[in-house]
């Protein structure tokens, strides 16, 4: 996963821990020189990548990639008509880690996420 959008995300998470202090001082020097942060459409989809992947790990049972894939589908479809609607509403409501990777996920993709089975288990068996 591209290191600028993991820091900056982790940034405006509110984590500021001792990598991201030294991520964000080094890049507003920068800034101040003129040199802007760039976070391109190639970053946000490695992120969103590895925030799926993330997500279906923690679905893995061990069984086949495509069984994974199948539930990860079930839980994308879950969390776009249930969660994420209450997240935009800006409810503060409890995340299991599954669904804080998909949101993380959602949030870096600018909501382009992968639905359908096929797709998902293509993206998994290309990070296997």
């Amino acid at each position: 996963m591209n290191a600028t959008y993991e820091l900056a995300r982790r940034a405006a998470d509110g984590d500021f821990a001792p990598d991201v202090r030294a991520w964000l001082q080094q890049a507003m020097t920068d800034c101040l020189g003129g040199c802007p942060i760039t976070i391109t459409a190639s970053d946000r989809l490695a992120a969103r990548n590895h925030s799926i992947v993330q997500a279906a790990n923690l679905l893995d049972d061990g069984g086949s990639t495509w069984d994974t894939a199948g539930r990860l589908a079930r839980e994308i479809k879950r969390f776009e008509s249930d969660v994420l609607p209450r997240v935009r509403r800006g409810s503060r409501i409890p995340l299991t880690n599954v669904q804080a990777h998909l949101l993380a996920a959602h949030q870096a993709a600018e909501g382009r996420l992968l639905r359908s089975r096929e797709r998902l288990y293509a993206l998994l068996t290309q990070y296997a």
